[in-house]
């Protein structure tokens, strides 16, 4: 099967599950109120003839009004509303006449706008009604001022009751509906008439009667007549057919960029035996107000298999139909702002429709992790490709599609640590057969290295490289990284911070000259952790032979002092200090030192030359670092044998 382009837009407007209209027709006073009988009418807005009547909610709260009056020929409830038109909207009811109106009723924010959207409709529901009394219906311009739908249904309680189901034949362009009365009330016969030309059929009783036929896209409204109470009738919703479908077996692929206050169909329905499915692609929604509903059939009577905006994002979303018809029907709402069309910057859809016709392919998944650059990769094992010779696998992360796989092992990333992903294998020729792996993840707390060592670490870098180690150690005891080799270019280094990542303090900041011996660094939070990082730019590394000695270090617990066995340990004290930092080395050195005191950049802002001559008390040496700001320090000692490094804290 190919695929193809195509762009099919069928619209109709909505009550319940049918739409239609009695089209543009108000007054903008009370005086000029347009006589209305039970129906969905399409009010042009509130914009004009500043006849607003603030008897129910008073003075200053809008302007303008829409204006409507209904006299019932029989006792009963009306309800006026607008609810899931997609309009924010405000509505107030009155009898009596033009001038001394009383107000019965109002109603503001009292149902959703759309499936799932916002409570900015409203609507005023079952007033008591007494045939021959005028009641006025106004709404204004409190929250908008564009045209939108709204309905009044009128309920007598000795009307005769029915439902009705519309049959489409769409060979001939046009449509039927059946008429099933269920119940007569107070009637021994009715007559059905409508006001879209059909004719009349007269004195009938319970059962199914079909009127029509009517052009395509015809709006109708039937009546069932009380031969025996007039007035008491039964009032259709406003009916038209829904859209004649789509017959394909595909795969069809198109593209839409749904528009303020829409209300549109789509109808699909496979060409064979097969089930017939709709995948999204890619699209974007907004989240408020905003829905498309899936129906597991050709109109809005059948199942629901889905409704709402997923959050705003559709890309992903699977329907397959299950009924006998293989048919599907997508309805999309919109609220009157916020849009695709509308300049909402949303995402216009790219969605597909096909037969499942095909196979789906098969694979099983492991989560490979790389803890030294924070990613992890998903190997897939593919051992069936269905009944295309590949397959193609699209990830949630950033939709990117690997495609032609054949039946092996193939990695799909890297994604970054502590990021969901889920992959799609898709059928090679039809993407709708496919399957999903689990959701999944890799937590970047895994890679913790929890241990006292010391454990030896070698690590040659590479260009471009950004390498993390976390560690931390057991108990109570403080961790300790020491370098024993490692040389780095002018523009590469190493950072240390003190704690669990780089939101830690930094206790070292720098590449000690192009050589890490001797550089040893010690943990000093609650934790115990130490995050070790290796940055380097694009030219020059350990991987393309520019240095020749990797780096090389050992992590163990406890801290760099007297204790060590290494030669050139030595200790500082009082650490944190005030000011005045005080050196003890080991009593067997001897010899030239330099004592070096370093920024957290790695800047030298201290150098002090000594001649050590070793022997009980000789070997302290002391710093003065009142001139400096607070923070982090590290103090390395150098001989021509070794560098020796301590972590130090100014504090006044």
């Amino acid at each position: 099967m190919n695929f193809r382009s195509a762009f099919r837009l069928l619209t109709v407007v909505a009550l319940s599950s049918l739409w239609s209209l009695k089209g543009y027709s108000q007054g903008n006073t009370c005086a000029t109120a347009q006589v209305i009988t039970p129906g969905t009418y399409l009010a042009d807005g509130p914009s004009a003839g500043a006849g607003f009547d603030g008897l129910c909610w008073g003075a200053g709260t809008a302007i303008n009004a829409d204006w409507y009056v209904f006299t019932p020929m029989a006792n009963g409830t009306i309800t006026a509303r607008s609810c899931g038109y997609g309009t924010d909207t405000r509505v107030s009811m009155f009898t009596g006449s033009c001038g001394t109106l009383t107000c019965i009723g109002q109603g503001d924010d009292d149902c959703e706008t759309s499936p799932g959207g916002a409570f900015f409709a409203s609507q005023i529901q079952s007033v008591p009604v007494t045939a021959g009394q005028n009641y006025y219906i106004q709404w204004d311009d409190r929250w908008t001022t564009q045209s939108f739908f709204w309905d009044l249904v009128f309920n007598c309680a000795g009307a005769p009751q029915a439902t009705q189901v519309v049959n489409l034949d769409c060979a001939n362009s046009q449509f039927f509906i059946d008429v099933t009365i269920n119940a007569m009330g107070t009637a021994a016969t009715a007559n059905i008439t409508n006001n879209a030309g059909a004719a009349t059929i007269t004195n009938v009783g319970l059962g199914t009667h079909t009127i029509g036929p009517f052009p395509l896209g015809t709006s109708v409204q039937y009546t069932l007549e009380n031969n025996s109470q007039p007035g008491c009738d039964f009032y259709s919703v406003a009916i038209t057919n829904f859209p004649c479908p789509i017959v394909s077996c595909g795969p069809d692929n198109y593209t839409y960029c749904y528009g303020d206050n829409e209300n549109t169909y789509f109808v699909y329905q496979s060409a064979s035996t097969f089930p017939i499915a709709l995948v999204f692609n890619a699209g974007t929604m907004y989240t408020f107000g905003d829905a498309i509903t899936i129906y597991d059939g050709f109109d809005s009577s059948a199942p629901v298999l889905f409704t709402g905006n997923n959050g705003g994002t559709l890309t992903g979303l699977l329907f397959v139909s299950t009924n006998p018809n293989n048919a599907l029907t997508m309805h999309v709402q919109s609220d009157a702002f916020t849009s695709c069309a509308g300049g909402g910057g949303f995402v216009p859809w790219d969605f597909t429709v096909s037969c499942l016709d095909c196979t789906n392919p098969q694979a099983t998944f492991v989560v490979v992790p790389d803890c030294i650059h924070r990613t992890y990769s998903i190997q897939m094992n593919l051992t069936s490709t269905g009944t295309a010779t590949t397959a193609n696998v699209t990830n949630t992360f950033n939709s990117a599609t690997v495609t032609g796989l054949a039946v092996g092992t193939h990695t799909i990333g890297p994604f970054p640590m502590d990021q969901n992903v889920q992959l799609a294998v898709l059928n090679g020729d039809n993407p709708l057969c496919r399957i999903y792996s689990p959701n999944f993840n890799y937590n970047s707390n895994d890679c913790i290295i929890v241990g006292c060592g010391p454990d030896p670490y070698t690590y040659c870098y590479t260009n471009n490289d950004d390498a993390w180690w976390v560690y931390q150690s057991v108990g109570s005891n403080p961790l300790t990284i020491s370098f024993d080799a490692g040389q780095m270019l002018t523009n590469d280094k190493v950072v240390i911070y003190n704690g669990l990542n780089d939101f830690a303090a930094v206790i070292y900041n720098g590449n000690q000259g192009g050589n890490l011996a001797g550089l040893a660094v010690s943990s000093s939070n609650a934790g115990n952790y130490l995050a070790m990082r290796v940055l380097s730019n694009s030219t020059g590394s350990c991987s393309d032979g520019a240095v020749t000695v990797p780096l090389q270090w050992t992590v163990g617990c406890g801290l760099v002092g007297l204790d060590e066995t290494q030669p050139g340990a030595f200790r500082t004290y009082p650490n944190p200090t005030d000011g005045l930092l005080y050196l003890e080395l080991s009593e067997e050195w001897s010899g030239a030192v330099s004592v070096q005191l370093m920024d957290p950049l790695g800047r030298m802002v201290q150098e002090h030359p000594y001649n050590v001559t070793g022997g009980a008390g000789r070997n302290t040496l002391t710093l003065d670092m009142g001139n400096l700001q607070n923070g982090n320090y590290l103090v390395r000692l150098v001989t021509e044998q070794w560098v020796r490094t301590e972590q130090v804290i100014l504090v006044r």
